[in-house]
C-alpha cells in the first residue's frame, strides 16, 4: 500500500514526539532520590503573647532549640535600659519577675524584668561572657577565671564555688531525675564537667582534649550533646559520663548544638552547619558556608536558623539542609538567634537587632544600639532582652 504525503508527514511527527518524550523521560522521569519538601508557611496566631512565662537558659530550653513561644505581631518598643561598666557578651535569661545577665565588668545581675532597676549583683572577680542559667531557684554561671558559681537567685548570695583550670564561656544546662539535679558545664580547661547541684561536687567530668566553649544540649532520654574545639561532637551518658559516640565534624566547634526531634544541629569555625541523626550517629547532612558559624542555631517550623562571621543570616530546610533564604548585616554574627512564631530575632556586631520574617527572611524591624549586639536576645512574657558591648542591657516590650 502507497501511503500519501500527508501520512508519512503525520507519522514523522509522530515519531518525532515519542522520541523527544522518551528522551524527557530518561532524564527527567523516575528518581531514585526522594523529593524534597519544602517547608510550609509558617501561620500564628496574633492573639498567641511573646514568649512563655520563663527563658531560664541560654537559647531558652535544655536542648538548646532557640525557639520561644507564642507570636510577636508588632513591632517592639524601648521599655528599659540598664548600664553596667563593661560590654554585655553574656545573655540574658529570664525567670519569673527578673532577668539574670553577666558583664565584663566582673559581674552577674539580676534585674527586675518589668522595670530595669538592680535587684542585686555579685562580683566573680573576672568578666563575664557565660550565660547564668536558673534552675530552682539557683543561678549557675562561669567566669573568665575559671570559676563556676551557685548563686541564690533571690539575693545572690554564694551558695557555692568551684574552679576549674580555665576560662568558662558556655552556658550551664541541668538535668533532673528521681529527684537529683545535675548542672553540666564546659571549660577551657578542655572539661566537660557535671556537678551535684546542691553541694558543688563534681560526679564525673569528661576530657576533650581541646576547648569547651558552648553549652550542652540535654535529650530528655539523658544524653548530654555537645561540641568541642577538637572538631568533635561527644554524645555521653549523663550517669557516668561514659561516652556513647562521637562524630568528626573536621573543624572546631565553638557554638552550642540544637537538639530537635532526634537530630543534632550545629556549627563549626570551618563553614559548615551540619545535620546529625542521633539515633545512627551519622551526618545526615550539610550546607557549606562562606566563613565561620559561632553562632548556635535555632530550629522551628521545619527551618534552622544560624548567624555566619560572613554577616549573614541562614534560613535553612531542617529536613534537606537546602537554603531558604540569606539575610545580609553589615557585621559579623556571632550572636544566636532565636525564633519566635514567624519571626526571628539575632544582633549583629553592626551594631542593630534585627528582626526578620522567617518565611521569606525580609526584614520586619531593626534597632539601632551603636555597638556591637554579640548578645543573644532572650524572649519571655511579651519581654525581649538582650545585651550589647556598649555596656547595657536593652529591654523591649513586644505586647
Amino acid at each position: 500500500m502507497r501511503l500519501s504525503k500527508n501520512t508519512i508527514r503525520l507519522l514523522s511527527a509522530s515519531a518525532a514526539v515519542i522520541f523527544v518524550v522518551g528522551i524527557l523521560l530518561f532524564f527527567f522521569g523516575e528518581s531514585d532520590e526522594a523529593e524534597v519538601s519544602m517547608p510550609q508557611e509558617v501561620m500564628v496566631d496574633s492573639g498567641s503573647p511573646a514568649g512563655g512565662e520563663n527563658w531560664p537558659v541560654f537559647r531558652g530550653d535544655t536542648s538548646l532549640s532557640g525557639k520561644a513561644e507564642g507570636t510577636i505581631s508588632r513591632e517592639p518598643e524601648p521599655a528599659w535600659a540598664f548600664k553596667t561598666d563593661r560590654a554585655v557578651k553574656s545573655s540574658p535569661v529570664i525567670n519569673g519577675a527578673t532577668v539574670y545577665i553577666g558583664s565584663a565588668d566582673g559581674s552577674v545581675y539580676a534585674i527586675d524584668l518589668s522595670g530595669g532597676m538592680e535587684k542585686w549583683s555579685f562580683d566573680t572577680g573576672a568578666g563575664v561572657e557565660a550565660p547564668p542559667a536558673v534552675v530552682k531557684n539557683s543561678v549557675f554561671v562561669g567566669s573568665s577565671n575559671g570559676s563556676f558559681f551557685s548563686l541564690d537567685a533571690d539575693d545572690g548570695g554564694l551558695q557555692w564555688e568551684y574552679e576549674t583550670g580555665a576560662k568558662i564561656f558556655g552556658s550551664a544546662t541541668w538535668f533532673e531525675r528521681d529527684g537529683g539535679l545535675r548542672i553540666f558545664a564546659g571549660s577551657y580547661d578542655t572539661k566537660l564537667y557535671c556537678f551535684e547541684a546542691q553541694t558543688g561536687d563534681v560526679l564525673w567530668s569528661f576530657d576533650t582534649g581541646s576547648y569547651v566553649n558552648g553549652a550542652a544540649a540535654i535529650t530528655a532520654d539523658g544524653q548530654v550533646i555537645f561540641g568541642s574545639c577538637d572538631g568533635m561532637l561527644y554524645i555521653i551518658d549523663i550517669e557516668e559520663g561514659d561516652i556513647i559516640g562521637q562524630i568528626d565534624t573536621d573543624s572546631y566547634i565553638a557554638g552550642s548544638p540544637a537538639v530537635v526531634e532526634g537530630y543534632v544541629f550545629a556549627g563549626t569555625m570551618g563553614g559548615a552547619m551540619t545535620c546529625v541523626d542521633l539515633s545512627q550517629e551519622k551526618v545526615l547532612w550539610e550546607y557549606e558556608g562562606r566563613d565561620a558559624f559561632y553562632s548556635s542555631p535555632a530550629v522551628s517550623s521545619g527551618r534552622v536558623v544560624i548567624g555566619s562571621q560572613d554577616s549573614s543570616v541562614y534560613c535553612l530546610d531542617q529536613a534537606s539542609g537546602e537554603l531558604l533564604w540569606e539575610f545580609k548585616t553589615q557585621g559579623k554574627i556571632d550572636a544566636s538567634p532565636v525564633i519566635c512564631g514567624d519571626k526571628v530575632v539575632v544582633g549583629s556586631a553592626d551594631g542593630r537587632i534585627y528582626m526578620i520574617d522567617l518565611n521569606n527572611g525580609s526584614e520586619f524591624w531593626s534597632y539601632t544600639i551603636g555597638r556591637a549586639v554579640m548578645s543573644s536576645a532572650a524572649i519571655a512574657q511579651g519581654m525581649l532582652v538582650v545585651g550589647s558591648d556598649d555596656g547595657v542591657v536593652y529591654a523591649f516590650n513586644l505586647y
